[in-house]
């Protein structure tokens, strides 16, 4: 009896050994539970490329393999190894996925692409502005159109330094001849105005068209408004907190924004108000460039120190202590239709949807083409049209 138990015992030690080593050599999996994506830089350019770094989680998972894709072929390619390379601009998502358990991340990546329109007058690009039709529009010592990628010289004016369009016009201020009109076909020269005050040797900074086609233009002299037969003149004397004007825009609500050298005014057609370092404590108010309202009617204004922003109520000035704004020297600001604001500067273009900045700058040789933006407009397919020195510069995302 007692040597049957023992045997029975010894069977069942044995059978506890081996049940044991068999455990011990089975593989425990561990699955990937995360994956982190990143990208060195917020676009790539068309035919360039960029690595997406990745990181997996948990360090000791069992099983790393994976593939790339592309929901973009068109826009931009993936290799084996997360190299990614721009096809053409547009947006494309990236997407890995692992072998063992068909875990996935993604990460969408911005292709963008540069042309490049060397001006055919020599000289500085400013200012500029995209008519309906899409026509690009500058200034400089002499006309310049572009179309379909084409340029077109115009040799009758000269010195334009503030251009405004609409449906119907395209109204040029010049330096030393006025101010003329294109219909396109006639032009139409305004040497004086109605009170037979010549016009030949007025500056003219900005010039802007209001809902009702009335033709506003800021000058080293104040802002003259005309209405398409009266001329009306408007400076330090009767309302304007300074004479020289250096941009304008108007608001949603039809109130017109002057941003002149020491300050800014608004003009509702009836109450004028002005906004200095003195009156709200912001001491870059009393020098800012440019002015541009967004969708929701904040008005932005651009100085040699950042971005300010006014709601009606509150100023916040951004800067590289808040924000990923990489220059801060803001020479022109315009808008596009997703409300995102675009910033020319001096030493590239910077867009930011009021939270996030992305600094653009080409990655190329023709890195130098992008100092010194001092113009920027928006065409209908979206494409952001820059001047610079000597250089007309298309961006599309």
């Amino acid at each position: 009896m007692i040597k049957r138990m023992l045997i029975h015992f010894y069977l069942a030690f044995i059978l506890l050994i081996a049940f044991s080593c068999q455990n011990e050599s089975e593989i425990i999996e561990v699955p990937i539970t995360n994956i982190e994506l990143s990208l060195s830089s917020d676009y790539i350019e068309v035919g360039l490329t960029d690595t997406i770094k990745l990181v997996i989680h948990p360090q000791d998972a069992t099983n790393k393999d994976y593939i790339w894709s592309s929901s973009e072929p068109s826009i931009a390619e993936v290799g084996p190894d997360g190299v990614v390379k721009g096809i053409s601009p547009g947006k494309a998502i990236i997407k890995i996925t692992t072998e063992d358990n068909g875990f996935t991340a993604s990460y969408t990546v911005q292709i963008i692409k540069w042309t490049y329109h060397y001006s055919q007058n020599n000289a500085h690009v400013r200012p500029i502005a995209v008519d309906s039709e899409d026509n690009v529009w500058s200034g400089g010592d002499k006309l310049t159109r572009i179309s379909n990628n084409m340029q077109e010289v115009y040799t009758n004016i000269s010195n334009i330094t503030a251009i405004a369009v609409n449906n119907e016009n395209r109204w040029f201020g010049t330096h030393n001849s006025g101010i003329w009109k294109f219909d396109g076909a006639n032009w139409t020269n305004y040497a004086k105005n109605t009170n037979n005050q010549a016009f030949g040797s007025v500056n003219y900074n900005s010039m802007m068209i209001d809902d009702k086609d009335n033709l506003w233009f800021g000058t080293a002299s104040g802002v003259t408004m005309f209405d398409g037969s009266q001329w009306y003149t408007f400076n330090s004397d009767n309302g304007l907190v300074y004479n020289n004007v250096l941009d304008m825009a108007i608001d949603k609500k039809g109130v017109k924004w002057f941003a002149t050298s020491r300050g800014l005014s608004s003009f509702d057609d009836s109450q004028w108000i002005s906004y200095t370092s003195e009156s709200t404590g912001i001491e870059i108010l009393d020098y800012v460039f440019s002015v541009a309202i967004d969708k929701e009617n904040n008005k932005w204004f651009g100085s040699y120190q950042g971005a300010l922003k006014f709601d009606g109520t509150n100023w916040t000035l951004y800067d590289r202590s808040n924000s990923d704004m990489k220059w801060t020297s803001i020479n022109a600001i315009t808008v596009d239709k997703d409300n995102n604001i675009w910033f020319a500067t001096e030493a590239g273009v910077t867009k930011s949807d009021g939270t996030s900045w992305i600094n653009y700058t080409c990655a190329t040789e023709k890195d130098y083409k992008l100092h010194n933006v001092r113009a920027i407009d928006i065409d209908s397919k979206g494409n952001i049209w820059l001047g610079t020195t000597y250089t007309f510069i298309k961006l599309e995302e």
